[in-house]
C-alpha cells in the first residue's frame, strides 16, 4: 500500500484500469469454462422467476385499478338509489323510472371506456332490479346469477372482491345468439352505505383474450401458464400447458398476494444450454483481446486527465506567490474541463474581489479625510454667532436671533458629534433647524413631516436626509415660478426603516437620475453640494449597511422627484449626548 499512496496519479489510474479488465475478465473465463453450465441454468431460473412476478405484479396492479373503480361503482349514488327502489316491470315504468336506468346505463358505460379489457358490467340488485351495460349485448332474461359460484361467493364475503375461474359469459345474448367470450368474473358485494345492509353483488367481466394483450404476454409470445388459486387454468400461451409435466423445461412460478394466481414461466433448456457453449468460447477469446486494449486504453485515459489537472498544480502555485492573471484554457469538456472552467470563475471573483477591497479602502480614507477636515472646531464661530444672537434680539429682531440659534445648533452638531450613529429623533430636530434657514433665503415653499410612531428610537448615521432635503430646495423648488412643496414621510416596513423625500418641482430626466448615484458625477453647474450630497448619503448607506439599505430615485420633468431610502432597523447603541445651541 505504500508503494500505492507514493505514486502518480497517472501510474495509479493505469494500474486500476488494467486490474479492473483484466483480472475480472480472466477469472469470469476460467469459471464460466467449468461451470457455465450450471449458472446459466441458475440464472435462467432467476430471471424467469422475477418474470413471473412481473406477470403476476402487472395482474395485482390491474385488478387493484378494478378495486378502486368497483368501489366507485357500488358507493355511486345512481347505484345506491336504484339498489333502495322497489322493482317495478319494466312494462310499467315511469318516465322518471326510464331516465334511471338511462342514467345508470350511462354511468357504466364511462367506467367501461376508463378500463380497458372489460367486457360487461352487471349490478344484480337484491330487490330483483338489474342494471348492466355491454357494447354488443343485451341482459338474458333467463339467466340467474344465483347458480354461479363466483355470485354466492361474492354475497358471503361482507364487501372483499373476489375472482371467478375463467368462464363463458353466458349472461347477455342478443336475440337467440348467446356471448361466447371466455371472462374473468370481478365481484363484489353492495352495501347500502347508511345502514350496511347488503343491496346486491357487482360483477365485472374482463376478456381473457384482453389480459394477454394488456399485460403484454401474447406480445413476448415466451410460454406462460396462469393459474387461479383453485389449479383451474386462466390463460395459457404458445403451447405452453403441454410441458408442465416434461422435465426438458425449466419452470419457475410464483404467487400473487393480491390474486392468489400462480404465474409460470417455461424455457426450453436445451436452447439455454446451447447459448452457455458459445458465450464460453466468445469469453475466451474477448479476455485476450479486452486486455491488450485495457493496456492502451489505460495510459490514454490516464495521460488526457492528469495533464489538465498539472496546469491546475501549476496554477495554483501562480496564485500562492499572488499571480492571478490569466486564465486556464480547458483541453477536455468533462468534469476536469468543468473544474478547470470553475478555476477560472474563482480567479475572475478573487480579482474583482481584489479591486472592491482596494476601491472600498480608498472611499473609506476619503471619506475619513473629509470627516477630519470637517472637523476643525470653530470654536470662534460660536462666539460671534451668539454675539450676533445676542444683539438681534436685544434689538428686537427675535427671528434673526432664532435663526442664527439654529445655525449655532447646526454647527455643533456638525463639529462635534463623533458617532457613526445618532437617533432619528436627533436627526429629524436636525433637519428642523437647517429646513428653519433655508426657509430664510427662500421662502416659496412648504415642509411637512409624518413620522411613524416609535420610529423615533431607531438608529441612523448624521445627516442622512439633510442632503437630500437640500438638493430638492435648491434643484427641484429653486427653478419654480409657483410655490412648491416638500414632504417627507418616515415608516417601518418588513425589518427595516423606509425615508421618502417627495417634493413637486421640476423633476429630471430619468437618466440624470441615475447618474446622481454614479461614482464621479458631476452637475451641470458643478455645484460641489449637489455633486458629493446624494452621492455621498448613497455611498454612506452602503458601506455602513451593505446590501441591507438602498437609495431609489424617482422622477419626471415637470412631476416632481421622489427619493426613498431603506435601511435596517437598528435601537441598541448610547444616545447622542443632545447640546442646545441656546446658551
Amino acid at each position: 500500500m505504500l508503494w500505492y499512496k507514493l505514486r502518480s496519479i497517472r501510474t495509479k489510474i493505469l494500474a486500476a484500469f488494467i486490474a479492473l479488465i483484466m483480472v475480472p475478465m480472466l477469472l469470469i473465463a476460467a469459471f464460466n469454462y467449468l461451470k457455465s453450465a450450471s449458472i446459466l441454468e441458475k440464472q435462467a431460473g432467476q430471471q424467469f422467476h422475477h418474470l413471473s412476478e412481473i406477470t403476476n405484479r402487472q395482474f395485482d396492479q390491474y385488478f387493484t385499478n378494478l378495486d378502486v373503480v368497483s368501489m366507485n361503482i357500488v358507493e355511486s349514488p345512481v347505484i345506491q338509489n336504484r339498489l333502495q327502489q322497489k322493482f317495478v316491470p319494466s312494462i310499467l315504468w315511469t318516465p322518471k323510472q326510464i331516465a334511471e336506468e338511462a342514467e345508470v346505463k350511462s354511468f357504466l358505460s364511462g367506467i367501461h371506456k376508463l378500463v380497458p379489457g372489460l367486457s360487461g358490467i352487471a349490478v344484480y340488485g337484491f330487490n330483483g332490479i338489474i342494471d348492466y351495460y355491454h357494447p354488443s349485448w343485451t341482459i338474458s332474461l333467463d339467466y340467474s346469477p344465483t347458480q354461479e359460484y363466483w355470485y354466492r361467493e361474492a354475497a358471503m364475503r361482507n364487501g372483499r372482491w373476489l375472482l371467478s375461474g375463467k368462464r363463458t359469459e353466458n349472461e347477455f345474448s342478443f336475440f337467440k345468439s348467446r356471448s361466447e367470450e371466455s371472462v374473468i368474473t370481478f365481484a363484489r358485494l353492495v352495501r347500502n352505505l347508511d345502514t350496511l345492509e347488503p343491496m346486491g353483488v357487482l360483477a365485472i367481466n374482463i376478456k381473457v383474450n384482453a389480459l394477454e394483450s394488456i399485460l403484454g404476454i401474447a406480445e413476448t409470445a415466451r410460454p406462460t401458464v396462469i393459474k387461479n388459486e383453485n389449479g383451474q387454468l386462466i390463460m395459457s400461451t404458445a403451447g405452453a400447458e403441454a410441458h408442465l409435466s416434461d422435465n426438458d423445461w425449466l419452470q419457475t412460478s410464483s404467487v400473487s398476494p393480491v390474486t392468489g394466481w400462480t404465474s409460470i414461466q417455461l424455457v426450453y433448456k436445451e436452447e439455454l444450454f446451447a447459448e452457455s457453449k458459445n458465450i464460453r468460447n466468445y469469453i475466451i477469446a474477448i479476455t485476450v483481446v479486452l486486455s491488450i486494449l485495457a493496456v492502451v486504453l489505460a495510459h490514454l485515459l490516464a495521460s488526457g486527465i492528469v495533464k489538465p489537472l498539472l496546469l491546475l498544480k501549476r496554477k495554483m502555485q501562480e496564485i500562492e506567490q499572488g499571480q492571478f492573471q490569466g486564465d486556464l484554457v480547458p483541453i477536455h469538456h468533462d468534469e476536469v474541463g468543468e473544474l478547470t472552467q470553475r478555476f477560472n470563475l474563482m480567479m475572475t471573483r478573487m480579482r474583482s474581489l481584489l479591486d472592491e477591497i482596494r476601491s472600498r479602502e480608498q472611499q473609506k480614507a476619503q471619506l475619513e479625510m473629509d470627516a477630519l477636515q470637517a472637523r476643525i472646531n470653530p470654536h470662534f464661530l460660536y462666539n460671534t454667532l451668539m454675539a450676533l444672537r445676542i444683539q438681534a434680539v436685544t434689538d428686537g429682531n427675535l427671528k434673526l436671533g432664532e435663526l442664527i440659534s439654529s445655525l449655532v445648533h447646526l454647527l455643533k452638531f456638525s463639529a462635534k458629534n463623533k458617532r457613526k450613529e445618532i437617533k432619528l429623533k436627533h436627526e429629524l430636530e436636525l433637519l428642523g433647524e437647517y429646513v428653519k434657514l433655508l426657509q430664510l433665503r427662500n421662502e416659496n415653499f412648504d415642509f411637512s413631516q409624518n413620522v411613524e410612531s416609535g420610529m423615533e428610537e431607531n438608529m441612523v448615521f448624521p445627516f442622512l436626509l439633510q442632503p437630500i432635503v437640500e438638493n430638492a430646495i435648491f434643484h427641484g423648488i429653486g427653478p419654480l415660478q409657483r410655490r412648491g412643496r416638500i414632504r417627507v414621510a418616515l415608516y417601518t416596513s418588513q425589518g427595516c426603516n423606509m425615508a421618502v423625500i417627495e417634493d413637486n418641482g421640476v423633476g429630471m430626466e430619468e437618466a440624470a437620475a441615475l447618474k446622481l448615484l454614479m461614482p464621479g458625477y458631476e452637475s451641470e453647474e458643478n455645484d460641489h453640494l449637489h455633486k458629493i450630497g446624494l452621492r455621498n448619503v448613497y455611498e454612506r448607506l452602503k458601506l455602513q449597511f451593505g446590501d441591507k439599505a438602498d437609495m431609489v430615485i424617482d422622477s419626471a420633468p415637470g412631476n416632481g422627484t421622489r427619493i426613498t431610502i431603506q435601511w435596517p432597523i437598528k435601537k441598541d447603541g448610547k444616545d447622542f449626548e443632545h447640546e442646545s445651541a441656546i446658551g
